[in-house]
């Protein structure tokens, strides 16, 4: 997300508008692991009612914050210009992706490996 985020800028910056786009591409690949990773971990190990509830308790929260945001970027867009908030925005989204490096699930932990060995066989 973070690379998302530099190359948006990066692209706005020079006026290079291909830069641009391929980085609304990378931040949305980089959400949607982030997303998957996530749901995986909190449901991992649950019976499926629990899983259930955790991902639909997930999905809202999450939504409900991607809605909180985009209405204060746009409350923010109202005050300062659209530009300036977007800036501002996408630059505190790539200092929080780079700050949660430290301690987030890799996509890797959240693939179960299925055994090759067939059932009595060592």
């Amino acid at each position: 997300m973070a690379t998302g985020a530099v190359l948006i800028l990066g692209g706005a910056h020079f006026r290079l508008d291909p830069v641009a786009i391929s980085g609304f591409v990378v931040i949305g690949a980089g959400i949607g692991i982030a997303y998957r990773a996530a749901l995986v971990m909190l449901t991992r190990g649950s019976d499926p009612a629990r899983q259930g509830a955790t991902a639909s308790l997930y999905a809202a929260i999450t939504y409900a914050v991607a809605a909180l945001v985009v209405l204060v970027i746009g409350w923010i867009g109202n005050a300062t210009g659209l530009v300036p908030a977007t800036v501002a925005a996408l630059a505190i989204t790539g200092a929080l992706a780079i700050a949660a490096l430290a301690f987030s699930p890799r996509l890797r932990g959240t693939t179960d490996v299925i055994s090759t060995r067939r059932p009595g066989k060592a």
